[in-house]
Parts: structure tokens; C-alpha cells; sequence
């Protein structure tokens, strides 16, 4: 088979009038792929920080509008794109739905996921910042990113974890930072041979005197049982959220010191055999 050199030009002169056609179409497709994700980015962030002047939407909230605000322009500019090409608009859309109920069916797991984490955006049992324990999955950490797909926290030693929001939903979840006050509990062993009246006085005063005590609240303290050791005391008190740890590592001091400045003395030093919450807990690393 010879080929003329006609049916060069011929060739030439099609591939010339394609190109002359193409390359236009695959210039403005490119331009909108550029010009169109960095839009895409511009706005999703700009969504996201007018969001942040409101403060009734949570940083959680936010963010996740701002992904699908931006997700959702991609797809946009995708379409776009390849329509300039010349792909029917129909065509891809019809291929792009039969698309996502394939990999819906590929990725149920995963849509378990966004089901859990829609639910934990709309109940908001945990917002960003708080300190979290989901039982039985080793999951603790402090709250710094929340997704559809995953939450990420921040470990008491520093470690980021990516949890999947499934995991998550489905158990049992203890938020240490979602209530304003927190309860200080410390029972103390006194010798037997004093009086357990003045004593409970002396360690109620002290405790009230701190800073850390919550002001419209009272200070319980009260004999829980006798032994051979002495009188068991109990000392109960609220304390801000804020000022938790403070008030807990400064406790057996308050106590030690209030009796002292009673004029207190005991045949044997104050003892402490119970301090909650106690430091050292996986919630005393929600600071």
C-alpha cells in the first residue's frame, strides 16, 4: 500500500483543522481548571471567616461548610471544564451520578462515618477545644479538628489522632470541658484523739478562703467513719473549670496550712487517702 503525497496533505490539513479547534477548547478548559480552583479555595475561605464573625456558628460548623462549600465549587469547575471540551453536559452528569452510587456502595464504611459525623455536628456533644474520653476505644484527647469523615485530637503527649467519627459516635463519650464547674473531692485521716468538730470548721474555712472555690457555692465537709486510724473526713467543693487542676494539686496544702492557722495541732501529720479527680487520670490532662 503506497501512500501519496496527497493523502499526507490531507492528513496534515485534518490534524492542522483539528488542532486549530482543539487546542483553544483545551486552553479555555485549563484556564478554568486554574481560574476556577483557585476561586474555589478564595471563597471557601472567605465563607469561613465570615462564618467566624458570628459568634453563634461553632469553629466545628465552620469548617465543615467551608469543605463542602469548597467541594462542592470543585465538582462545578470540573464540569465546566470538560463541557468546554466538548463532553455533553447530560452525558457527564448522568455518568458522574451512576459514579457516586458506585463508590457509595464501595464505601458504605465510610459513609458510616459521614452519617456519624453529621449527627455529631447537629448534637454537638463535643465541640472544638474540648478535652474528650470515648470509652473502650483508647480515644482521649483534646478536640482540634472536626470533619465529616473524622475527628482529629491532640493526645496528652502530643501525638495527633485521626479518629473516624463512627468510632466515635457509637460509644459512650465523657466531655471533661462541657460543664462550667467541676467537683473537688479529698478525704483526709485524722488522729483519733481530737475533736472532729473544730477540725471540720478549720477545713471548711480553708477551702472557702481559696480562690479557686466557686463563690455561690458551699464547702461540704463532714466525718465519714471512724477506724483505728482515726476520723475519716470528707471535704466537698465546686470549683470554675478553669481553675480545676489548680484547686486539686493545691488541696492537701489548703487543708494542711487552714489547720495550722487554727491553731490545730494533731498528734500525727493530716493524711490524705483520697483525692479525686486525680492527677495522673487520663482527665487530668484536660487543661
Amino acid at each position: 500500500m503506497q501512500i501519496s503525497f496527497g493523502d499526507i496533505n490531507g492528513i496534515t490539513d485534518a490534524l492542522t483543522a483539528w488542532l486549530y479547534l482543539f487546542v483553544p477548547q483545551a486552553l479555555a478548559a485549563i484556564l478554568i481548571l486554574v481560574f476556577g480552583l483557585t476561586a474555589a479555595n478564595f471563597l471557601s475561605k472567605g465563607f469561613v471567616r465570615m462564618l467566624g464573625a458570628s459568634t453563634r456558628i461553632d469553629l466545628s460548623i465552620r469548617q465543615v461548610l467551608g469543605s463542602a462549600l469548597r467541594y462542592g465549587l470543585i465538582v462545578i469547575v470540573l464540569v465546566a471544564a470538560l463541557s468546554q471540551l466538548g463532553v455533553p453536559s447530560a452525558s457527564l452528569l448522568a455518568v458522574l451520578g451512576a459514579s457516586g452510587l458506585a463508590i457509595g456502595l464501595a464505601l458504605q464504611g465510610t459513609l458510616t462515618n459521614i452519617s456519624a459525623g453529621v449527627m455529631l455536628l447537629w448534637l454537638r456533644p463535643f465541640r472544638v477545644g474540648d478535652y474528650i474520653v470515648v470509652a473502650n476505644q483508647g480515644i482521649a484527647g483534646t478536640v482540634r479538628e472536626m470533619g465529616l469523615f473524622n475527628c482529629v485530637l491532640q493526645t496528652r503527649d502530643g501525638v495527633r489522632l485521626f479518629a473516624p467519627n463512627a468510632q466515635v459516635w457509637n460509644f459512650s463519650i465523657a466531655n471533661f470541658r462541657s460543664n462550667k464547674r467541676r467537683l473537688v473531692e479529698a478525704q483526709v485521716v485524722v488522729p483519733a484523739d481530737t475533736a472532729p468538730g473544730p477540725i471540720l470548721e478549720a477545713l471548711k474555712k480553708a477551702v472557702e478562703g481559696t480562690q479557686a472555690t466557686s463563690t455561690n457555692t458551699a464547702v461540704d465537709a463532714y466525718v465519714e467513719g471512724v477506724s483505728g486510724d482515726g476520723y475519716s473526713i470528707v471535704v466537698r467543693h465546686w470549683v470554675p473549670q478553669a481553675k480545676l487542676w489548680q484547686a486539686v494539686r493545691s488541696l492537701y496544702d489548703v487543708l494542711d496550712a487552714g489547720l495550722k492557722n487554727e491553731g490545730i495541732e494533731l498528734s500525727a501529720p493530716l493524711r490524705m487517702t483520697r483525692r479525686f479527680p486525680e492527677p495522673g487520670t487520663e482527665s487530668s490532662y484536660a487543661e
